[in-house]
């Protein structure tokens, strides 16, 4: 807190950290055989070229393929309330994500900024960040070891750090640490920097700070906001940037307990609280007109009370709304197994949804508390299939009890029925000793036999082929399966649903992933069955590239390919 602040410009930054398999030498090799495969097949240099020769028909400014106005998923649902904070105390506010803003290199996963963000960081005061979508401690340690070194006053906040104590939390390098929820706590922060009036921060509850050399503590009692009655809306230029592409809360917390899952306790509380449909639709009505065309529904759950969201969506329907906007939302498996609501939901605008499936193993979705059974995950995905919703699958591998029969149970479920795609994630213990994380509880750690730390371990293993050094910040173990054979069995999946075994669209280890939009940006506007079609043109075509298969043979299949997924293609390019 003995920096000065003279621009008043706050950098935000948030979204994901995952340290896994980036800086790899094997990694950097599949960004250069991406590169050489745009060369050899589509004969263009480089994915802005490709932009010019592929293109939608029915939206002739779409492709596919990533560029810089692609979006940022990960940034966060709560990055238009910063801004809208940062804003408030007369700063100008940037965002980056965290995977772009740093880069990941080295056999320890070190994190270093990006060269090309040096001239900005020049006149930025601030820099605060979102530590919800960061999973592991020893990427925040990384991140705020990065920081520290450009004199910039850091706050940090949101779900990882919250729960934590005092002790626990000197360890970590930042000026201010937010534990509660943001809404006019960082706009207070903010105007402490301008003001240097430290009584002020004693009034913002969940706050911890230095100040020359003492470590402090707010007092103040934690409260939480009503969220039915909050309004915060984006400028148009917030919109604009994002062509059109918006971050959206319809409630904070979950009614559920799954045992792996700490959404519900992120908010400062485990009180579940949601919007009402006519909320949701006034806030939706202003953001159409201020420009949104897409909606991310961030919620844990957006479909619950079913209720709720059938009011909601023939809203949006009655309104003509529906036409206008396209969404995405998360959702369980039961509410989805009705197919009325189903088609309500495609009718009401949704596109995509992502269904966390977790296992097919019935025994493991019990251990998890999932309460739902495989025939209700099966049917909610024959149910999308069957309306036309792009449908994502959530599998998690190595949660307590998995072995390697309960793995091939998921395998097997797959193979039956699929999603458009499927995200394989290793099971991540929290070893926060606070946490309320159900399967980390003392009780739970002794019948499993759970043990492990947040520290950095490397394993090899096989993807697309290569050998890849995985890197993750934590090691663990429990009685029937330990980290690194969850990494071989994750990899496993893979491998099925490269071979066509499982037909869906790797979007765990994909090596040109970075190539391509976000399955929600390529859901706003392609339409179901040819997006579908263009995900799985573009894992063949990879694989035959990978497989040393003639380039003529591959480029025989790229019209038809690019065809039967709605797309124009400049033959004289090519």
């Amino acid at each position: 807190m003995t920096k000065t602040s003279l621009h008043k410009k706050v950098l935000i930054l948030g979204g994901s950290a995952y340290e896994g398999y980036q800086g790899d030498p094997a990694v950097n090799a599949f960004a250069q055989t991406t590169d050489q495969l745009l060369q050899d097949i589509f004969r263009v240099e480089n994915v802005e070229q490709l932009d010019s020769v592929v293109r939608y028909r029915k939206e002739t400014h779409f492709s596919p393929f990533n560029l810089e106005e692609k979006q940022n998923v990960c940034l966060g649902g709560a990055i238009h309330f910063l801004y809208g904070e940062a804003i408030e105390a007369g700063y100008e506010p940037v965002s980056a994500p965290i995977e772009g803003f740093f880069k990941v290199s080295g056999s320890n996963r070190n994190f270093e900024v990006n060269a090309h963000w040096y001239a900005a960081l020049e006149t930025i005061d601030v820099i605060a960040v979102s530590t919800t979508h960061i999973i592991q401690l020893t990427s925040l340690m990384k991140i705020l070891k990065a920081l520290e070194h450009l004199n910039k006053i850091v706050i940090i906040g949101g779900a990882l750090v919250r729960g934590f104590k005092k002790e626990r939390l000197q360890a970590f390098p930042f000026d201010f640490c937010l534990t509660s929820e943001a809404e006019k706590n960082l706009s207070a922060i903010l105007n402490q920097v301008l003001t240097k009036d430290e009584t002020q921060l004693h009034k913002i509850p969940g706050l911890y700070w230095r100040n020359n050399g003492l470590f402090h503590t707010s007092t103040a009692p934690l409260s939480v906001i009503d969220i039915n009655s909050w309004r915060c809306y984006p400028t148009r230029e917030f919109v604009k940037e994002r062509n059109g592409m918006f971050q959206y809360e319809s409630v904070r917390g979950c009614p559920y307990r799954c045992a792996f899952c700490n959404y519900p306790f992120l908010s400062a509380n485990a009180k579940f609280r949601m919007k009402t449909a006519e909320t949701i639709f006034e806030e939706w009505t202003v953001l159409e007109s201020l420009g949104v065309h897409h909606i991310e529904l961030v919620d844990s759950l957006f479909t619950i009370p079913q209720k709720r969201i059938r009011q909601f969506c023939h809203l949006l329907i009655e309104s003509g709304l529906s036409k206008k906007l396209t969404w995405f939302c998360n959702a369980r498996a039961p509410e989805l197994g009705d197919l009325d609501f189903v088609r309500l939901l495609k009718e009401a605008g949704c596109r995509y949804i992502f269904i966390g499936v977790e296992s097919g193993s019935q025994t493991i979705l019990d251990n998890m508390n999932k309460r739902v059974t495989i025939q209700q995950n099966a049917q909610a995905i024959v149910n999308c299939n069957r309306v036309g919703i792009y449908s994502s699958l959530g599998i998690i591998v190595g949660f307590p009890g998995e072995t390697d029969d309960t793995v091939k149970n998921t395998i097997d479920f797959l193979k039956q029925q699929s999603g458009s795609s499927v995200h394989v994630f290793l099971w991540m213990p929290d070893f926060n000793p606070a946490t309320l994380v159900p399967i980390m509880q003392p009780e739970q750690l002794e019948k499993y036999a759970i043990e492990g730390a947040d520290e950095l371990v490397q394993y090899q293993t096989s993807v697309w082929g290569k050998q890849i050094a995985f890197a993750v910040g934590k090691q663990w173990e429990h009685r029937t399966m330990n980290q690194e054979e969850a990494l071989q069995h994750a990899c496993t999946i893979s491998d099925h649903i490269i071979k066509n075994d499982i037909d869906a669209q790797d979007y765990s280890f994909s090596p040109y992933r970075s190539l391509m939009k976000h399955p929600n940006k390529v859901s706003s506007v392609l339409d179901y069955h040819h997006h579908v079609n263009f995900d799985a043109g573009w894992k063949y075509i990879y694989k035959m590239y990978l497989e040393n298969q003639s380039h003529a043979k591959i480029r025989e299949y790229v019209p038809k390919w690019l065809e039967s997924s709605g797309f124009s293609y400049n033959l004289k390019r090519v």
